[in-house]
């Protein structure tokens, strides 16, 4: 009799832990997907404001390329002087 309640009380107690570990895993899982979407949410919000902020960068580019277009060797020039100029703010080289 009393190894028979032991009994059932072994299995009623593996019971629960079994709920409790199948309950910590779904938590986790849902943890673990709330973390990727709020990566994933960020990285859209950043990709979304680098388009943005380079969206104008571009289209100036981009007219004043069709300007130069019409002086090709001037707009080499022009192009090489705005590298040279952009390549001696960003970088720790002195260039001369």
């Amino acid at each position: 009799m009393v190894a028979i309640e032991k009994q059932e009380q072994s299995e009623t107690e593996a019971i629960q832990l079994r709920i409790l570990a199948d309950a910590k895993t779904y938590v986790a899982g849902k943890k673990a997907d709330a973390e990727a979407y709020q990566i994933e949410v960020l990285s859209e919000a950043e990709a979304q404001r680098i388009m943005l902020t380079c969206e104008p960068e571009l289209e100036a580019a981009s007219a004043m390329l069709s300007i130069l277009e019409k002086y090709m060797e001037l707009a080499e020039d022009y192009i090489q002087l705005l590298l040279i100029q952009e390549l001696r703010e960003n970088s720790k080289w002195i260039i001369s």
